[in-house]
């Protein structure tokens, strides 16, 4: 700094530039000396860019900081932009005092994001799970399948106790489709009647506590026979990995676990379901027809009966 940068250093005033078009000051200041410790203002400006008070709080555009370093900015501007050029380095934001609901490590305000113990919040103010939207919270993970399904409503079960519950909305438009051939309703028919439909539990515990008793079937014997069934992971998504914990506390690791597409057996049931109606209205059709038959027979046979013993019971 020049000669001209000092103007009354007895603890009040430091001047960096005397000219009226910019400049920065720092003033400590002794009028209020329990509230502001020091503040920096702009040329010719009457409240300080950046403040200091004596309490420990900075505030950036705010002459009352509320915490350790408080930012405001004026309508449509950015509060803070962080920009990076080393790809192998980031941000990190860390607390000591990480599972205190009321001052999470991390919270962004207006539609809540909060990181708290390992946990994220979206819309909670005290997440319970790795992700935790809250009741009636929806989650769009994006394509999952080939033609594009999205998945809402999804509670991940990748650790330990969570529920599973993907309710896929496949593309099905016939725009987007070629090749198209009726199922074979036979073959359908036979396939479904393969299938082996179950109840069981749940190995983990907290699951099972939560959901109960459960129906479906055995992952592995759908894929024998409805192999399109299959959830199949794009090539790009990293290998699943589940843990589980049973009723003894012990836990096991379940590498890539088989799910089904429950959605995906609907053609051939519908297909099923048409060829069965159409072999129990063939076989009943044919029955009728024989049952009027034989009716016919038994009412001749009786009629010369009834000749010759008019007073038979059966001519009575």
């Amino acid at each position: 700094m020049n000669d001209n940068t000092l103007n009354n250093f007895a603890g009040k005033f430091i001047q960096t530039n005397n000219t009226n078009s910019n400049g920065v000051y720092i003033q400590a200041q002794t009028a209020n000396a329990g509230d502001m410790g020091f503040g920096v203002f702009s040329s010719g400006g009457t409240t300080p860019v950046l403040i200091a008070r004596n309490n420990g709080n900075v505030g950036i555009g705010t002459t009352t900081p509320s915490a350790k370093l408080d930012v405001s900015s004026g309508v449509d501007q950015h509060v803070l932009i962080i920009t990076h050029q080393n790809t192998s380095s980031g941000m990190t934001i860390a607390s000591n005092n990480d599972a205190n609901t009321a001052h999470p490590p991390l919270e962004l305000m207006g539609n809540p994001i909060i990181m708290m113990s390992g946990n994220v919040g979206i819309g909670v103010t005290n997440p319970q799970f790795t992700l935790d939207t809250g009741a009636g919270g929806n989650i769009r993970t994006g394509y999952l399948y080939n033609m594009g399904a999205y998945c809402y409503a999804v509670y991940p079960n990748c650790i330990s106790s969570y529920n599973v519950y993907q309710a896929a909305a496949p593309y099905s438009d016939q725009r987007l489709k070629k090749d198209i051939k009726t199922l074979d309703g036979e073959g359908s028919l036979n396939s479904i009647l393969k299938l082996k439909p179950i109840n069981f539990l749940w190995k983990d515990v907290a699951k099972n506590n939560q959901e109960g008793p459960q129906l479906g079937f055995i992952a592995q014997d759908v894929e024998k026979i409805f192999p399109q069934a299959m959830l199949i992971p794009l090539k790009s998504q990293p290998k699943e990995k589940l843990e589980i914990t049973d009723s003894d506390g012990k836990k096991e690791i379940i590498d890539d676990p088989k799910m089904v597409r429950y959605d995906r057996l609907i053609a051939p049931l519908v297909s099923a379901v048409q060829e069965f109606y159409t072999k129990w209205f063939t076989d009943s059709k044919e029955l009728h027809n024989k049952i009027d038959i034989q009716k016919k027979e038994i009412d001749s046979l009786k009629s010369l009966v009834c000749l010759d013993h008019p007073s038979a019971e059966i001519c009575r």
